[in-house]
């Protein structure tokens, strides 16, 4: 079984791309020591092989790039992605010869004992054209013994390859279906959502009126969107699928949920919520249901609901840990920090290979001035994974620290293309308030500054009203001396009732920068109130004179 191609073990019958297969397998076993999923036999064997490819397999990192991409094109999954005869494999490693330095080559560390040396008469030396038929003998012997393993190995498993088509179905819309939503549910784990999208879109291409597909597609491009690549393209497909869905299947319960999440990007509360409690009457187990109607009671501000449904999920399903994260989220905005904290720390309990509880224990650490604690939380989870949210975080750390050298190179590693959106204005930001602070980086900072309004101004056109996005716009334009234009949107700030510490945190900042410091010791005493961490007041360096105030202890 071992050495079986995927679709033999399905009952496909023999053809060349199964003894390549096989050859292929033989030679990653001999440069690694072992063979595929070397734990498993039987079924199990059969199952692995089959439900996964071998781009996946552990190649030793000495191995050459050029023979580790032999092998994989010997063993690749589908048939049409495999070298189609043995000849286009001595093709190859011929390449792979011609190319490399014996001494270097991954081929060198296989070192066959040599034979005792016999004396060959001179008149029997074979000539280079002899020698060549010969390796092609033996190249072609090596082949048919190979071919004749598989056969007869076929021969043995033939009246059992039943079995494996038991446990391992044919391509099936349910089976496909089974699979997008187990890489839905595993959303936080590195390619999950990628796998979903591609089931999810297999689907759709095949029965464009799936609606539970085109719903689980909705569903991923909305978790893709908040997460680490908040890519606006992402926002636009899932509200585009889940109105799809619906249209299509209106009764369905994954279309209903899908409907609740895009209402809710929206910022249609109300309307968000009626679909997830409708989901959750006809399906109380839906996990994504129940997620989203968490989201809709935050953003309500009915916390101590929100907290409430999350404790009831995490009985529901004790092994789940995204109702913890909900429930430190927030304790988290309600100031309530070492709640939070505990949350956050129970969500590691249960799932320690998961980046995001780091992430959210790394800010509620250093919001209760623990930075020493935020930075070895942070340093642990980016042992699992790189995540541009774990540097964005530590870089956060490290400011608040003093450390602003660290602190920019954490905030440039958070804009590395392959961990995230380079398109994020607020990673631009953060690398920028970092940069004001090393010597001669100050036109760096300015340039960053204008890139993370730029993105700003995009965001704004369609979210014109959010104050979030106002207030942050209104301290780069100070942080670039564009007073006039920060004053004219601090303004808009004022004319609208927030009790959201930030935003007046920032609202405070932009006056203190344009010289406004009456308005801006007003401001922070709004955020003091609505509970924005002392720590972080403290540690802001642009407060320093503010402090120094004597107005500043009075508010």
């Amino acid at each position: 079984i071992a050495y079986m191609a995927p679709e033999r073990l399905l009952g496909a019958p023999l053809a060349p791309q199964i003894d390549i297969y096989a050859l292929g397998v033989i030679f990653y076993e001999l440069l690694t020591g072992q063979r595929p999923f070397a734990e498993l036999n039987g079924l199990g064997l059969a199952a692995a092989l089959v439900q996964s490819s071998s781009d996946q397999w552990h190649y030793a990192q000495e191995l050459s790039p050029q023979l580790i991409h032999i092998i994989r094109r010997m063993t690749a999954k589908q048939v049409a992605q495999r070298l189609s005869s043995m000849a286009d494999v001595l093709l190859q490693l011929d390449a792979l010869e011609n190319d490399a330095n014996p001494e270097n080559s991954a081929f060198a560390e296989i070192k066959l004992a040599p034979p005792e040396a016999v004396p060959v008469p001179a008149s029997k030396t074979k000539s280079p054209k002899q020698l060549r038929h010969q390796h092609l003998k033996n190249a072609v012997l090596f082949s048919v013994v190979v071919i004749g393993c598989v056969v007869f190995g076929g021969w043995l498993t033939r009246n059992y390859l039943w079995r494996f088509e038991e446990v391992i179905p044919r391509y099936s819309e349910s089976q496909e279906m089974k699979l997008g939503m187990d890489a839905l549910e595993q959303w936080d784990r590195p390619g999950s959502l990628d796998s979903a999208i591609k089931h999810f879109n297999n689907l759709a291409e095949q029965n464009p009126e799936n609606a539970a597909a085109i719903a689980g597609l909705s569903i991923a491009y909305s978790l893709k969107y908040q997460g680490d690549q908040q890519d606006e393209i992402y926002n636009k497909k899932s509200i585009a699928s889940a109105q799809q869905a619906i249209k299509l299947a209106p009764r369905l319960v994954l279309a209903q949920t899908a409907q609740g999440r895009a209402l809710l990007e929206q910022g249609s509360y109300d309307k968000a919520l009626q679909y997830f409690e409708a989901s959750l009457k006809l399906d109380s187990l839906n996990k994504f249901a129940w997620y989203g109607k968490i989201e809709v009671l935050v953003a309500l501000k009915q916390y101590d609901k929100a907290v409430e449904m999350a404790k009831n999920g995490t009985e529901k399903f004790p092994k789940t840990r995204t109702f913890y994260d909900r429930i430190g989220s927030v304790y988290a905005s309600q100031g309530k920090y070492q709640e939070a904290e505990v949350a956050f720390r129970k969500s590691i309990s249960i799932q320690p290979d998961s980046i995001y509880p780091y992430a959210n224990l790394g800010l509620v650490l250093l919001n209760q001035g623990r930075q020493e604690d935020s930075i070895h939380i942070l340093q642990q989870g980016l042992q699992i994974r790189p995540s541009a949210w774990l540097y964005t975080n530590l870089g956060n750390a490290f400011f608040y620290n003093g450390d602003y050298l660290r602190s920019v190179e954490a905030f440039e590693d958070a804009l590395r293309p392959e961990l995230g959106n380079t398109d994020d204005y607020l990673a631009w930001a953060n690398l920028a308030d970092a940069l004001l602070w090393l010597p001669g980086r100050k036109k760096d900072a300015r340039k960053n500054y204008e890139r993370a309004c730029a993105l700003l101004d995009e965001i704004l056109t369609r979210h014109p009203n959010d104050l979030r996005y106002i207030s942050r716009l209104a301290l780069y334009k100070a942080r670039l001396q564009l007073s006039d234009e920060s004053r004219v949107l601090l303004e808009r700030l004022r004319s609208h009732d927030s009790e959201n510490p930030q935003i007046h945190y920032r609202i405070a900042l932009a006056y203190e920068l344009i010289g406004e410091r009456k308005l801006a010791l007003r401001e922070i005493a709004i955020a003091k109130n609505l509970g924005y961490p002392l720590n972080l007041i403290e540690g802001e360096p642009d407060f320093e004179f503010l402090r120094r105030d004597p107005a500043y202890d009075l508010y």
